[in-house]
């Protein structure tokens, strides 16, 4: 049997550029025992740059061209932190960001590409759209039937000419000029190429002006460095770039115009435990123009080098060719082929443009797939128990619903996360005694009938801090749905076996992301108890005062039932242990699991709720069963809950995964579970049946209200959707389509 390394080393890669996924994939592939790895990135659909024009002109679809980070990072076991980073200490080694504790790490990689210029075009920042950040300039361009009806592209390299040729393809009937301050097209390319780029634009009817240098940006016009004016409602900005703005941070790590300054292996002059490459990296020794071509060919590099330092081997010395292939798209299905000094425009090189783009984006997406295979029980229990479709037999299953770690370690934790959460906003009020975190807590007595609840999670997610956040929200819901406000709460933290350093950084971003929760939540932490094991897991014992009651009961008036959160979080979570679970689609599932219910509850209670429940591991269905007995109880009538499969919100992008087979392995057990059930045949065929059943982690509250007062809840809280109604004179639960 392989030992479980404990982690101590930690590797952080900022960026999701295209060397940097090389790595991931690399460490994917190969990894390392005893390395974590996190992955930080403001966008979770990483652009591949060459088939942006193809992507314009409408060649490649939004999916064609985007690398999806989360997946990579999964497959390499990376966390992944989905945020803006605002500065690097490069002595300290620590990441920061504006909202969310700083993060340490050993290691770090740097390939965050760059932004546009501007500081020399009056205007710009206004009104002129950048092509870089790709990812916002995708947001800005209209679609083919609302073209602009003038164009201007500034910056005629190859990037410009590409986009011109793809935005004439797209806009057929939009004029469209092209603004070079170099009196002459490509001037570092052969004469063939010139020829063929200015005869393509020629032809595409777009207008070329040479030695034309534009300085400034008005709403409908552009004007030249000599006073020239021309019109144009849209503004495309392809000029030089610069890093982002925390590069700075690096200081002497930098060169003079402010990019990473790294020798031939890619890590920094100054810091060698800091690695940069692509748009963001300069090479001192032997420099190159910010092309993809040379971050795309760097990825091997760095991923190598990374290896060796971590190793303590030597590192090999890049040298990036001088001769290289380009490919020049016409947006005509041919293409502008350049080396060594020749030139040739062909369809041929076309194809073999759109062959190395996709081929390169089959290596970051056709990723090899985890094995699923179900236990086999024994021979005995299959002879003696009927029930074989049990989750305990499966080989995957989906996360959410020894020792202690060491004494000083959590106090340091506990102290700087009180720190850290303070700068984040949260209230130092509901932060635990400077005399530390004891096992057991006193609590001021109340006015009103306390309530209390315990819930845990283990980490389903590889961002602790996002983490810690939707645990604690998860455990609050109970006290939400029950008509109490929270106050205290006790914490079991579930640490996972590594160095003290790992431990420390998980567990600081941990507490921080619980007291932040907490503070939101007006909640005080008053103890709390650690352990170790193989997974991250947080548990909270919480405990709120009476301050919301049901409505009374009337069997005159018509209830309807309302639920605050789509379904499918367990699909989606159950995808994302496999690598399924498309960017956005865990990106909405990650932000609704971190969303409180105290609003949505409160808003209930106060237009009249009869009833109240948070839906969670047990699914849909169970909890409405659940909640029709206890409402039965309550007012001795036959109470049946009737829902409409129609109605039911449900996460963009669900409904894929379910036909694909994807499914959470609690399913099959919620759905034994609720036995008075009918469904009509149409009904059970519908996709969204399945859904019924699902496990939703910190899922939303569903809530039984007086028809009457749907328009009314709905303004103070818009996620309210209606699913269905209450009907007397039967029990259960009615599923229509």
């Amino acid at each position: 049997m392989t030992p479980n390394v404990p982690r101590h080393l930690h590797l952080v890669c900022v960026g999701g550029g295209h060397a940097q996924i090389a790595v991931l994939k690399s460490f994917g592939m190969r990894p390392i025992p005893g390395l974590q790895i996190t992955l930080i990135s403001d966008v979770a659909l990483a652009p591949y740059s060459g088939m942006l024009p193809g992507y314009v002109e409408g060649v490649w679809s939004h999916d064609d061209m985007h690398i999806d980070l989360t997946r990579l990072a999964a497959f390499a076991g990376a966390h992944f932190i989905q945020d803006k980073v605002t500065a690097i200490n490069p002595e300290t080694n620590q990441v920061f960001f504006a909202n969310r504790p700083a993060i340490s790490f050993d290691i770090l990689s740097l390939n965050s590409g760059a932004v546009p210029d501007l500081s020399q075009l009056t205007g710009a920042a206004e009104h002129a759209i950048a092509v870089k950040p790709i990812a916002h300039f995708i947001k800005q361009l209209h679609a083919p039937h609302k073209a602009p009806k003038t164009i201007s592209v500034i910056g005629a390299g190859i990037a410009g000419i590409e986009l011109s040729l793809a935005l004439k393809k797209r806009y057929q009937d939009t004029d469209i000029s092209l603004f070079s301050r170099s009196s002459q097209l490509l001037p570092h390319m052969p004469k063939g190429a010139r020829r063929y780029c200015e005869a393509a634009l020629e032809k595409a009817g777009i207008a070329l002006y040479k030695s034309c240098e534009i300085t400034q940006f008005a709403n409908t016009s552009i004007t030249a460095q000599d006073g020239q004016k021309f019109a144009s409602d849209q503004h495309y900005l392809v000029t030089g770039v610069r890093p982002a703005p925390f590069i700075a941070s690096l200081g002497k790590g930098c060169d003079e115009t402010g990019f990473v300054a790294v020798r031939p292996t890619l890590q920094n002059v100054i810091y060698p435990h800091i690695f940069a490459a692509g748009d963001v990296a300069h090479i001192v020794d032997n420099p190159r123009e910010k092309a993809g071509v040379f971050a795309v060919r760097a990825g091997a590099i760095l991923a190598h080098n990374i290896r060796q330092l971590i190793w303590q081997r030597p590192l090999k010395q890049w040298r990036p060719q001088k001769q290289y292939l380009a490919l020049i798209g016409t947006a005509d299905g041919k293409a502008i082929a350049i080396r060594n000094g020749m030139a040739s425009h062909h369809a041929l090189w076309w194809q073999l443009k759109a062959k190395i783009d996709t081929d390169f984006m089959k290596k970051f997406s056709d990723l090899p797939q985890m094995t699923q295979v179900d236990f086999t029980p024994l021979p005995f229990y299959q002879a003696t128990h009927q029930n074989q479709d049990d989750a305990a037999f499966r080989a995957m299953k989906c996360a959410g619903c020894a020792a202690k770690a060491a004494a000083d370690l959590l106090e340091q934790v506990l102290e700087d996360a009180k720190i850290e959460a303070e700068r984040l906003g949260a209230n130092p009020h509901y932060f635990p005694s400077s005399e530390g975190m004891a096992d057991s807590g006193v609590t001021a007595p109340l006015a009103k009938p306390l309530l209390h609840s315990f819930d845990a999670l283990s980490q389903m997610i590889s961002d602790p801090f996002l983490f810690a956040k939707i645990a604690t929200n998860h455990a609050l819901s109970d006290l939400y749905v029950s008509g109490a406000t929270p106050r205290f709460a006790q914490l079991h933290l579930t640490l996972k076996e590594a160095s003290q350093s790992q431990q420390y950084e998980d567990a600081f971003q941990l507490m921080t992301g619980l007291l932040c929760t907490l503070s939101e939540a007006q909640t005080t932490l008053i103890g709390g108890h650690t352990s170790q094991g193989a997974e991250i897991g947080l548990g909270l014992a919480v405990s709120g005062e009476q301050t919301h009651y049901f409505a009374a009961f009337d069997p005159h008036t018509p209830y309807s039932l309302v639920l605050s959160k789509p379904v499918g979080i367990g699909v989606g979570l159950a995808a994302a242990m496999r690598h399924l679970c498309p960017a956005r689609l865990y990106r909405d599932i990650c932000d609704e699991m971190a969303f409180s219910n105290q609003q949505a509850a409160a808003d209930c209670f106060a237009h009249g709720a009869i009833a109240m429940t948070d839906i969670t591991g047990f699914g849909l269905a169970r909890h409405m069963t659940n909640l029709a007995v206890q409402l039965q109880q309550r007012t001795a009538q036959e109470i049946a809950f009737e829902i409409s499969l129609s109605q039911l919100p449900v996460f963009h992008g669900i409904d894929k995964l379910l036909a694909e087979g994807i499914s959470s392995s609690s399913m099959g057990n919620n759905q034994r579970s609720v036995p008075s059930l009918a469904a009509t045949p149409k009904a059970a065929r519908d996709w969204r049946y399945p859904l019924l059943f699902d496990p939703q982690t910190a899922g939303g509250i569903c809530a039984v209200l007086p028809t009457a007062q749907l328009a009314e809840v709905q303004k103070r809280s818009p996620s309210l959707t209606p699913i269905g109604q209450l009907r007397l004179g039967a029990t259960g639960l009615l599923i229509e389509p």
